[in-house]
Formats: C-alpha cells, structure tokens, sequence
C-alpha cells in the first residue's frame, strides 16, 4: 500500500449502478460486525477523522484488554501524529495516560499492523497477542480484518467497528448505498480490498 498522498484509488470515486445482489456481496465483504472479546491487546487503526473514540474508551474501562495501542504517524491539520489526537480523546474520555502506546511512524493501514507485530514481538518486550481486538470505524473494517489475518495470522482477532460519519453523514452497513457519497466511501473501500488481496498485502478474503 502507498502512502495516503499517493492513493491509487482516489478517496472518494464515482460509484457504478448497483443491482441488490451485488449491494449486498460488498456489505459483507467491506463491513466487519463489531464483536470485541476480552484480549491481550486493543489496537487501534489510524485515521485522520474526527471519530468517535467513545466505544474504544468503553471497551477499555469494561476490562476488555489491558492496555490499548494506537497506530497512526500520518499527520493531522495540526501537524501532530494522529495516534496524538487520538490519545489526547480517549485520555478525556477517562482511559490512564499510561495505559497508552502510540506509534508514531505508520503511514497506511498495512504499516499500521506491521509495526505494532514489530512492538509486540520486540525481544525487550514479548508482548503477549494470542487474541487481539482491532478498533476502526465500520465501512474501514472488513479490509482491517484481512489486514489483521495477513500480519498476524496466529492471533485470534475480534472486531471493534465504531460508527463514522463523513462530511455529516453516518456511513454504516444498513443503508450506505441509498447516498452518493455512501456509494462513493463504500465503493472505494471494496476497491482497496480487491486490489490488496489481488497483491498479497493483505490476507484473501
């Protein structure tokens, strides 16, 4: 995967006419359902959208991992990592300062996963991952998951895919295709992973 100024598929492209069938098929494949478990590890894609950092916080403060990993170097308006801004929310949102590690240097969602293996295999550290939650916001999801298999394939994976809205429109599973721009997200997401999986950068679906 490129770095986000360079896409190879443009954010937001114009999305063919669909039949139900075929909505359908790109449901399933670009949305995750949420279903975190208890794990080692709740890591967290990152993404330069004003998210909703509240159901990350929760699943922390319910005992759902011990500590949450934050990925993201791209930087924000405000020139600062993401994984910054996103630490800065969930610590207002009551989650221990120091129950958070943030990474710094990650440009896409491959490099994302990559180098927390890196942070979590470390001989300094041997950070226990046998089962991971994976936080991003819900139309990210499905290509999260085959990210997460390609790059951690021994690690037992549960999704935590929160709400996103775009451009003040909630982008979700149930009713994405009834909008141009819930076409244009979607579509763009379901062309991302055909072209990953076709490349080996992330795991077949």
């Amino acid at each position: 995967m490129k770095n986000n100024n360079r896409r190879e598929i443009a954010r937001l492209p114009k999305c063919p006419r669909l039949v139900p069938r075929r909505v359908h098929e790109i449901t399933q494949i670009v949305f995750v359902q949420s279903n975190p478990q208890p794990a080692d590890v709740l890591f967290v894609f990152g993404s330069s959208c004003e998210d909703q950092w509240e159901p990350v916080a929760k699943a922390y403060k319910d005992g759902l991992a011990p500590f949450i990993y934050l990925s993201g170097g791209t930087l924000n308006t405000s020139g600062e990592p993401i994984s910054f801004s996103t630490k800065k929310a969930l610590i207002r949102l009551g989650v221990p300062q120091e129950m958070i590690v943030t990474d710094v240097r990650s440009q896409n969602t491959l490099q994302d996963a990559q180098f927390a293996r890196a942070f979590f295999t470390d001989k300094s550290r041997k950070i226990i991952h046998r089962r991971i939650i994976f936080a991003c916001k819900a139309p990210h999801s499905g290509r999260c998951l085959l990210t997460m298999r390609k790059v951690f394939p021994e690690s037992e994976l549960f999704s935590l895919a929160y709400p996103f809205s775009f451009q003040g429109q909630n982008i979700q599973a149930s009713d994405w295709q009834e909008t141009e721009l819930g076409r244009s997200v979607v579509w763009g997401e379901y062309q991302r992973i055909l072209l990953y999986s076709a490349r080996g950068d992330i795991a077949q679906q």
